[in-house]
């Protein structure tokens, strides 16, 4: 892969997804990834279809918050 000569925005046509409702997070269409921002350097997210990953992770995950809509921050919705 590789990378494109000019900065481009990360935006949900990118991923090729679909947006969750924005009041509850929920996918009418495809799975479910959630967004985490790392507060302490700004710079550094991470993606994942398990929505528990943030509480569950050993080491922690120091300084990541959710990211995205509803209670549980659900970025976007993976087309299957």
């Amino acid at each position: 892969m590789t990378r494109p000569k000019t900065p481009h925005l990360d935006t949900l046509s990118l991923h090729a997804g679909a947006r969750p409702d924005p009041a509850t997070g929920a996918c009418a269409a495809g799975a479910p990834v959630y967004r985490f921002w790392n507060t302490a350097n700004g710079a550094d997210h991470r993606y994942t279809r398990n929505g528990k990953t943030l509480d569950l992770s050993v080491p922690p995950l120091r300084g990541y918050v959710r990211e995205g809509y509803g209670p549980d921050g659900v970025a976007m919705c993976a087309l299957r």
